[in-house]
């Protein structure tokens, strides 16, 4: 994270979080219950698990198969 490396700690953390979250995301935070966010790798684990199907994720081989370049579309 850009805070660690530039030698801020937990607590610049927790100060700055409220500024990068988009609205989705701080609601989704306000909404844990208590004290079940019990460390960054923690709140890493839950924010993964609840929003990574909502963003586009690569492709895999089998999608890379199916393309089939048009007759008249450059590569």
């Amino acid at each position: 994270m850009v805070i660690r490396s530039a030698g801020g700690d937990s607590y610049v953390m927790a100060n700055y979080l409220p500024v990068c979250l988009v609205p989705a995301v701080w609601i989704w935070l306000t909404s844990l219950p208590e004290e079940s966010a019990t460390s960054w790798g923690n709140i890493n684990k839950k924010l993964i698990e609840s929003f990574q199907a909502t963003c586009n994720q690569p492709g895999n081989h089998f999608d890379l198969t199916r393309i089939k370049q048009k007759t008249d579309e450059p590569l």
